[in-house]
């Protein structure tokens, strides 16, 4: 939803640079499982995490279960829903399981899931609680004095994708998880990755990344899959986010010369790019379910952040510097983007706050977001910064610490991606000069924010 909030392909004011073969910047972003529909006005089902649905018309988003059939995205068997609203059918989850039937009134507040399996599609959270932060280092495919960053976490916590240095001038693509430690994905897929993973599906079986043609799709059944690129007129293409399932991706296509000649793409499983209603820009972000993209548009030489929907077109959110920090959180509800002056604001369900950065921030930054958009972690000079709904920000590094977590030597920690429920962060770790980076995984504790 990253350098923690740096897309991977160098987009610049007034120009887009993109390697058809390589990246050149991070990203952030967040994820979550596919689209079902919750039965409305029931006790969750045990593959519905806690959820309960509701019925009516449908409603805005939510984590948790039982509040108008919508998103959730906490583990399986999680904290007690709440009350339903009532009504007639219940509204699309974001979550594994069956689809439930409409149902009638909404029922008292839901009882904590069962558990059970995430269903085909869907992603839950198989992690474990823990008592207090988990804090471990990825290690690297190469000596630890050599580069590695994380580019995104599976929202089911499980896995883990980004770059390495195999020595001093060459990278490899790698996957981690918390059992198996770290995999190189460019020799795994016989040159198939090159140098960067930097997308994988909510349930950690599709990756996207750099290859030798451009971007391909990996599983490991199919192997790496080339994505098709834009023709012979827009020969350079970037893809910079996918859904949960990781067959809808957006990005851009461009000549590689003339910034103004970059066209927002969308790619459905292996079909060619198509357009998004003509805009002119790059897509930066999409909504779990495929549905809501996100991205900067370029009309007459300005550039605006925008939304667009099958069924509302686009909306236009602010004009921005043409910075390519934007991001959108899973369910579509809330924006990060930066504004005229460079400085981030967050759009939730059409209004605008900027983020509560110090006024003599030499810069504020959104980075990593929640599936909802209620945790959002920002840069403003001074550290990783956690927000959280309205309240008062505090420092990452200080909660990690009061909590028990050792950061020496580590002077600055950096979140370049989270789980679509905010229990698991990645990114990186510098030491006081900046450099000696070391890729993290985070698991905190249900309801550490």
């Amino acid at each position: 939803m990253s350098g923690q909030v740096w897309i991977r392909c160098c987009l610049a004011v007034g120009a887009v640079a993109l390697s058809a073969a390589s990246s050149c910047g991070e990203a952030n972003t967040p994820r979550d499982g596919t689209q079902q529909t919750a039965e409305a006005g029931a006790a969750p089902s045990p593959d519905a995490a806690g959820s309960t649905g509701d019925g009516g018309a449908r409603q805005q988003p939510v984590e948790e279960g039982g509040l108008a059939g919508v998103a959730t995205f906490g583990a399986a068997g999680a904290r007690p829903g709440l009350a339903g609203d009532g009504g007639a059918g219940g509204a699309p989850t974001l979550q594994g399981g069956a689809a439930g039937n409409p149902g009638g009134q909404g029922a008292a507040p839901g009882q904590s899931g069962a558990g059970g399996e995430p269903g085909p599609s869907g992603c839950g959270s198989p992690v474990a609680n823990v008592s207090k932060p988990l804090f471990l280092q990825l290690g690297s495919l190469g000596p630890l004095d050599l580069n590695n960053y994380t580019s995104a976490v599976s929202d089911d916590g499980t896995t883990v994708v980004g770059a390495s240095n195999v020595d001093a001038d060459t990278a490899h693509a790698f996957s981690w998880t918390p059992t198996g430690g770290m995999t190189d994905l460019t020799v795994a897929t016989n040159g198939g990755l090159t140098e960067e993973a930097s997308l994988v599906s909510c349930d950690g079986s599709v990756i996207v990344g750099v290859t030798k043609a451009g971007r391909g799709r990996y599983n490991k059944a199919t192997g790496v899959v080339e994505l098709p690129g834009c023709g012979s007129k827009l020969p350079v293409f970037g893809i910079f986010e996918m859904n949960a399932a990781g067959d809808v991706l957006v990005g851009v296509c461009q000549d590689g010369i003339i910034a103004d000649n970059t066209h927002v793409r969308r790619w459905l499983g292996t079909d060619p790019p198509t357009t998004i209603a003509d805009l002119v820009g790059w897509g930066m972000d999409v909504s779990a379910d495929g549905s809501i993209f996100g991205g900067v548009s370029i009309e007459a030489g300005v550039y605006s952040v925008f939304r667009w929907t099958a069924q509302g077109g686009v909306q236009t959110i602010a004009k921005t510097n043409g910075g390519a920090n934007t991001s959108m959180s899973a369910d579509g509800s809330t924006i990060v983007g930066q504004d005229e002056s460079g400085k981030s604001f967050r759009w939730r369900n059409g209004v605008i706050t900027p983020l509560p950065c110090a006024a003599d921030a030499p810069y504020c930054l959104g980075g990593a977001m929640s599936g909802d958009g209620r945790v959002i972690t920002f840069s403003a000079g001074d550290g990783t910064m956690v927000w959280v709904g309205d309240a008062e920000p505090y420092s990452l590094r200080d909660k990690l610490q009061a909590l028990g977590v050792d950061l020496s030597p580590w002077a600055y920690i950096n979140v370049r991606d989270m789980t679509a429920d905010a229990r698991v962060l990645v990114g990186s770790v510098n030491n006081a000069f900046g450099v000696d980076r070391r890729s993290y995984y985070l698991e905190m504790p249900v309801d550490s924010w």
